[in-house]
This record gives structure tokens, C-alpha cells and sequence, in this order.
């Protein structure tokens, strides 16, 4: 008692000492701002009595300005003149003033304010701070009051237990206080009372005899209080030394975490069955935490601590999980090559494609391509196919290059051979990938760079005549030993008066590009650089393939006419009869019944290909040219769906191909009935052949036509396998695709241009419920009888 009083003792003094330290350091800081207030308030007075007199003048000169507004003062006029308006910029001058002023007195009067308010707060704290020093001078007191009375109250239990007569209720005591408290401390009071007890009684005759057979030694008792007394000893032990956040604090690493454990584990006086239990979960959350743990116990135990470099580390992994991800998403698409658009029946990856076309181009891949470029003619996009070659035009050299690119695109069905206008077709796909091959190829080597721009500028200095100048400075080039690329030389001494000004151009050109060097320090004697010699040749062989294609063209045509200067204004066309139009059709030798006759045949003869094809020609005359574009567009997705499942592309590339022999057959009759001498009437069959093979995409996808017609065969012909459930998976797959499509043919009549936009729409409703249907795009083989349909 007397230990814990005078504890209080202490502590109320150091409190005390660091109270009076704060009062002392508040009071002078409040003396201090006491003496800082009078000049702060004159300061605030002064600006309060500025602004103030500013206001006056503000007033002052708001009323003058009204009263010169209103014509009772000033120059005595209404309205707002010029003196109106000087009045009124002087009172914005003021204003300006005031609020300057204005400004500045707020800041004095937060100043003070500040002060004022601080010297509040200050005494404030030292009210609460005198209450304070007086509270623990109080506690000191009544501690040094209670140190006494502990003090005298020992003095009277010493006598006590020196008191023969109060053995007894001493020990009776220790008893009790035993019983309430069984502690090793009590015990040993209890003994000490027994002992004394057993031994005044021993000195006493009377009672000596009495207590022979008695003994004070606890002995089983003690032996058995023991593991309580260790058990209380070892929570005493862990109160005072690991109980408390205090005491975690002081360990910062994890090890030092897991010594504490056990040394407070060791301090408790535990069993041993439970130490054990205890010390093994130690063991275990040390191995948890240890460098030799498995990484993913590691990053466990790292997310349940709240680490934010756990949660950084995962955030940077799902970063790069995406980004190998989308890498390989466009990495797919960027390994697409347009060739893989070609429809084909035969499945190639894009690199063995590409690999075909790249052949043929070889050896000069950029020359190649640009010839094949070079080649294309444009013509209206008929099923994919946008442009036409026509070999004949070319030179045998050429042609021969441009052929072998064509064949090799015949193999991938990106070339398809028109005969009846002896023509091969060209599909955009090949375009594409020519264009690209092209200008890889270019840009994978600066020798194309500069060849172009050597043949640019070597070309501007042979004109006019190219063909001829480009051999004339050949005819003056002599080989020599290959010396840093050059391999030829020129010396103008020898050539011609006449030639001498187109050499020495076209050696200008050539220096420019440094392809053309002077031969030391002689003006006449020039190197030639291979690229040089060999640009000129290009050059000349240009012209040359050029004036070859114009013969051949010139040649192919049986008579040149006039057609007319540009220039040449337009005539009116003027209203004849009839019976002129027959005297001037008899005049130039023809006869006018047989021409009109003749114009009639081509709807006849197209309604006659129409009927072989089992087309309507009535449906036929019903479309518009804004038809043909929806068409295609309808014609795009079923072939879409064609490629994905090869079971449809048989059935409907077998009715195509049927189709055209059909229509082929049909030309083939009708020519052949055709007299030799009726070469008008073998144009318009011609024309109605080559019209109905531009609008063939359209004439598939009629009502009633030839792809509803196979499609709807192929629904009744599986239909009742199909409902007693013999199809297998494959023609189970192309029924139902087939009876979406007719469904989707056979919902819409095409009468208009929105009808077709509606099929295309059902189109792609319809693959995309038989896709559902079967879970995926499956891709089986096929080899239907092209007769039968098998």
C-alpha cells in the first residue's frame, strides 16, 4: 500500500512539473500578445476611419453624378453627357478606392481578431490548468496520508503477532485468508502460524502430551498446490511480460515475433501436453512464414497481411496476362492475309497462301507484282471479281510473267478464265495481296528507292523520244572491269555532233544519283554505274513492250474510225418519221426493218437463257438496278455461311455449276441456229449471255430459282430420315441449315429493294439459330453426285 501511494505521490508531481512548464510558457505568450493588441486595434481604428471616409466620397460622388443625370446641378442639362460620363468614371475610380480600402480593413481587423481570439483560448487553458496543479496536489496529500496510516496500521499487526493470545486468531486468519486466496504466499503464512501455534503449545506441560501426534508440514498438500502455484506464478509471469500491445511493438520482424512467442510460452507454467499443442502452431506459423515456404503460402500469407506490394504484384501479373492475351488476339488477325477471303473448297493456311502467290512472283518479287498491278483493267465487281487481264495486250516477256501469277491464282480460285469474252477474271483479294507484296517489297530495300527514282529522273532527260535516246546512249556505253559498281564507261569524243546532247543529259541525270563518275580529271571520260545501264535498258524496253501492245491492239481491230474532236459542239437530235429512218437506213445500205427486227431479239434471247436456267423472265424484268447492290450484299452472307460449312458449299456449288452448263448449252443450241451471215444477231446473244452472267449473284437468289429449288429438294429428301431420326450428325447439320434458308427464300417474295435487304437480314438470323442449334460452326467433307444430290 505504502509502494502504490507513493507511485501516486510521484506522478502527481511530475504532472505537476509539466503543468507548471505550460502555464509558464502561456503566460508569456499572453503577455506577448497583450502588448501586440493596442497598436493592432489603432491599426484597424485608422482603416475603419479610412474606409469609412472613402464610403463618404463614393456617395458624394454618386449623388453628384445623379443630380447631373437628372439636369439639377453641374451643367444643368437631362440626360447622360459627356460630364455625366466623367462623373461617373471618377466614381468608378472611387469605388475601385473603397474596395481597395475595404480590403486592407478586413485584414486589420483579422489580425486583430486573431490576437483577441488567442488570448481568449490562452486563458482558457490556464484556468484548466490551475485546476489541474490544484487536483494533484491534492492526491499527493491524501497519498502521504494513506503512507501513515499503513504505516501505523503495520506497527499494531506486529504487536499482534507477537501477542501470545492472539496466536490463536492469527492463525485462524491464515486460514481464512488461505481459503480466499490459495497462493504459495498464504501457504507459507499459514504454516509459519501453524508452527508457531504447535510450539507455544509444545512449551506448555499441560497441552505438551496433546499435540505429540500432530505435525505442521503440508507435505501432500503442498506437494499438490504446487502446479496451482506454478500455474499462478506462470499467468503472473505472462501478465508482467507478454501481456499488452506495448510488449508486440517492440518486435518488428517476424522472427523476433516467433522468439517472443515462445519465451512467453515458456514463461506461463503450462502442462506439458498443452505447451507441446501451443509450441507445434508456433512451429507451424514459422514455417509458414519462412524463405523456405512454398511461394504460394508465401503470396496467401502476403494478401491476408494487407501487403500493397501483394496487390501491386497481382495487378502488374493481370496486366500482362491481358497483354499476352490482346497480343494474341490481334496477333491472329494481324497473321490474316487477304487470300483467305478467296472462297476455296480446299482449306490452306494464309502462309500457304501467300507462299503460292509469292512463288510465282520470284525471282523480282516487286517487279512482278507492279507488272501484274500494271496489267489489271478495272471493271464492274461481278461476284468478287473486280478486274480483267488480257494477255494478248502484253508482250511475250510479260505476258509470260503475268501468267504465271495468274495461274498461280487460279489454284487458290482467286482467277477464273472468261471465255466468252476470252478474258481472265481477277478477284480484289489478289489485288490486295499484289499491292501489299508490292510495297513490301519495295520498302524492304532502299536499291528499289533509288532504281525508282534513277528511272524518274533518267527518264526526264531522254524525252521526248525515249525509245530511241535510251539507244543511242546504250550504243556509246563500253563494258570495263566491274570497279565499285561500275561496269561501263562513255567518252564523249566519240560520239556524235548529233547525239552529243542527249549523252551528256542523260549524265547529268545519272551524277545526280552519283551513278555516273568523271574519269579522273578528263571532261570527256565518264564511268557508268551497273543501275544506270540497266535503268536505260528498263527505259527502253518500256517503249519497246509499249509500241508492241499498241501494234497488237491496232492489229485485233478490224477498222479505225473517227470519233470526233473533243471539242466538237453537240448537235440537236432532230424528230424524224419513220419513213426516214427507213430511207436513210436504205441510203447507208442497210435495211431498217431487219435492224429493228434485229434490236428485238436480245429480251428474246435473254428470256430464252432466263428459261434454261428455270429463271421467270417476267421476275427477271420486275428488278431495278437499286436490287442488284441489296442482292449482292444478300449473296455476300450466304456465301459467308458457304465457307464455314463445306456440306451447304457442295450442294449449292454442284447447282451452280449445273447451272451453268445449263446456260452454256443454251447459247451453244441457239448459236448454232444462227445463219453465218447473222453476225448482229450473235452480238445481241452475246450480250444477253455476258448480261446474265454480270447479274448472276442476283439470278441465283430469285424466287423460285436455283438455289431455293436445291435447297428446298434436299429439306424433302432428308426430311423423313429426319423425323424418324437416322440422319447422322453431318447431314443432320445440312438439313437444318438447308430448311432455315428455305424458310428464309420462301418468307420473302424480292419484289423490292428492301425485300432483298430483309432476305439478308434473315440470312444471317437463320445460320445464326441452326449455328446455336448445333453448337458450333462444324466443318465436315462433302462429295455430293452433281446429278442426284446425294
Amino acid at each position: 500500500t505504502i509502494k502504490e501511494q507513493q507511485e501516486r505521490i510521484a506522478t502527481a508531481q511530475s504532472s505537476q512539473a509539466g503543468l507548471v512548464a505550460k502555464k509558464t510558457s502561456l503566460v508569456e505568450e499572453k503577455a506577448r500578445l497583450a502588448a501586440e493588441r493596442p497598436e493592432l486595434a489603432a491599426v484597424y481604428a485608422q482603416k475603419k476611419s479610412e474606409l469609412d471616409a472613402k464610403a463618404r466620397e463614393v456617395d458624394a460622388k454618386r449623388v453628384e453624378a445623379m443630380a447631373e443625370d437628372k439636369g439639377v446641378e453641374g451643367t444643368g442639362k437631362v440626360g447622360k453627357g459627356p460630364v455625366y460620363r466623367e462623373r461617373m468614371a471618377e466614381l468608378a475610380k472611387l469605388r475601385a478606392a473603397y474596395k481597395i480600402a475595404e480590403e486592407r480593413t478586413n485584414n486589420a481587423k483579422k489580425r486583430l481578431t486573431k490576437v483577441e481570439t488567442r488570448i481568449a483560448q490562452i486563458d482558457r487553458e490556464l484556468a484548466t490548468i490551475d485546476s489541474d496543479l490544484a487536483t494533484f496536489h491534492a492526491e499527493a496529500q491524501t497519498a502521504e496520508q494513506r503512507i501513515q496510516l499503513a504505516q501505523g496500521t503495520g506497527e499494531e499487526d506486529e504487536a499482534q503477532r507477537i501477542d501470545p493470545a492472539r496466536i490463536l486468531a492469527n492463525f485462524e486468519k491464515a486460514k481464512a485468508e488461505f481459503r480466499q486466496k490459495p497462493d504459495e504466499e498464504h501457504l507459507a503464512n499459514l504454516h509459519q502460524q501453524c508452527s508457531q501455534l504447535l510450539g507455544a503449545m509444545a512449551s506448555t506441560e499441560v497441552t505438551k502430551a496433546k499435540i505429540r501426534g500432530i505435525d505442521c508440514d503440508p507435505k501432500q498438500a503442498s506437494e499438490a498446490a504446487a502446479v496451482m502455484f506454478a500455474l499462478n506464478a506462470g499467468a503472473k509471469a505472462f501478465s508482467t511480460n507478454c501481456a499488452g500491445g506495448e510488449r508486440l511493438e517492440a518486435n518488428k520482424s517476424a522472427d523476433q515475433l516467433f522468439g517472443f512467442a515462445r519465451k512467453c510460452l515458456a514463461d506461463s507454467g503450462l502442462p506439458s501436453q498443452e505447451t507441446d499443442e501451443l509450441r507445434a502452431k508456433i512451429n507451424t506459423a514459422e514455417l509458414n512464414r519462412d524463405d523456405k515456404a512454398h511461394r504460394f503460402v508465401v503470396t496467401w500469407n502476403a494478401f491476408q497481411d494487407g501487403n500493397r506490394l501483394a496487390y501491386l504484384a497481382l495487378g502488374i501479373a493481370i496486366a500482362i496476362d491481358l497483354l499476352v492475351f490482346m497480343s494474341g488476339l490481334f496477333g491472329a488477325n494481324a497473321v490474316r492475309s487477304p487470300l483467305s477471303d478467296v472462297p476455296s473448297y480446299k482449306a490452306r493456311t494464309a502462309q500457304q497462301l501467300e507462299a503460292i502467290i509469292e512463288n510465282a512472283l520470284l525471282p523480282d518479287t516487286f517487279e512482278t507484282a507492279r507488272l501484274t498491278l500494271q496489267s489489271l483493267r478495272p471493271i464492274t465487281n461481278v461476284s468478287g471479281f473486280m478486274a480483267e487481264v488480257r494477255p494478248e495486250q502484253l508482250d511475250p516477256h510479260s505476258a509470260g510473267r503475268v501468267l504465271a501469277v495468274l495461274n498461280a491464282g487460279a489454284t487458290i480460285h482467286a482467277v477464273e478464265y472468261d471465255e466468252a469474252n476470252q478474258r481472265y477474271l481477277v478477284r480484289a483479294e489478289l489485288f490486295e495481296f499484289l499491292s501489299v507484296v508490292a510495297k513490301r517489297a519495295f520498302e524492304a530495300s532502299d536499291h528499289h528507292v533509288n532504281l525508282a527514282e534513277l528511272e524518274k529522273v533518267v527518264g526526264v532527260a531522254l524525252l521526248p523520244n525515249l525509245s530511241q535516246n535510251a539507244e543511242t546512249v546504250l550504243h556509246y556505253i563500253h563494258p570495263i572491269s566491274e570497279d565499285r559498281g561500275f561496269t561501263g564507261e562513255i567518252k564523249l569524243n566519240e560520239v556524235a555532233p548529233e547525239h552529243i546532247r542527249v549523252v551528256r543529259n542523260t549524265l547529268n541525270a545519272g551524277a545526280t544519283l552519283d551513278r555516273v563518275q568523271r574519269a579522273g580529271n578528263d571532261a570527256t571520260h565518264y564511268f557508268v554505274h551497273r543501275d544506270f545501264y540497266r535503268t536505260l535498258a528498263i527505259i527502253r524496253a518500256r517503249t519497246l513492250v509499249s509500241d508492241y501492245g499498241q501494234r497488237q491492239i491496232d492489229s485485233a481491230s478490224q477498222e479505225q474510225t473517227f470519233g470526233g474532236a473533243l471539242n466538237e459542239p453537240s448537235k440537236a437530235i432532230e424528230h424524224k418519221r419513220h419513213d426516214d429512218v427507213e430511207a436513210e437506213a436504205i441510203a447507208s445500205g442497210f435495211d431498217a426493218h431487219d435492224e429493228i427486227a434485229a434490236a428485238d431479239q436480245k429480251p428474246q434471247y435473254r428470256a430464252e437463257l432466263l428459261q434454261a436456267l428455270q429463271i421467270d423472265p417476267g421476275t427477271y424484268n420486275q428488278w431495278s438496278g437499286s436490287d442488284f447492290s441489296a442482292a449482292v450484299a444478300a449473296n455476300e452472307v450466304l456465301s459467308r455461311a458457304r465457307r464455314n460449312n463445306q456440306l451447304l458449299d457442295k450442294v449449292l456449288a454442284a447447282r451452280d455449276e449445273q447451272a451453268r452448263r445449263s446456260l452454256e448449252d443454251a447459247v451453244s443450241v441457239r448459236n448454232s441456229q444462227l445463219r453465218p451471215d447473222q453476225e448482229r444477231e450473235r452480238q445481241l446473244l452475246r450480250e444477253a449471255d455476258q448480261e446474265i452472267r454480270q447479274h448472276w449473284a442476283l439470278l441465283m437468289l430469285f424466287p423460285n430459282g436455283p438455289y431455293e429449288q436445291v435447297l428446298g429438294a434436299l429439306v424433302e429428301k432428308l426430311e423423313p430420315d429426319d423425323g424418324e431420326g437416322r440422319l447422322p450428325p453431318e447431314d443432320k447439320l445440312l438439313f437444318d441449315v438447308a430448311r432455315t434458308l428455305v424458310v428464309a427464300f420462301r418468307s420473302n417474295g424480292r419484289g423490292k429493294d428492301f425485300s432483298w435487304d430483309r432476305l439478308e437480314d434473315d440470312f444471317k438470323q437463320a445460320l445464326h439459330s441452326a449455328n446455336a442449334l448445333h453448337g458450333s460452326d462444324t466443318v465436315v467433307a462433302f462429295s455430293p453426285d452433281k446429278r442426284t444430290l446425294n
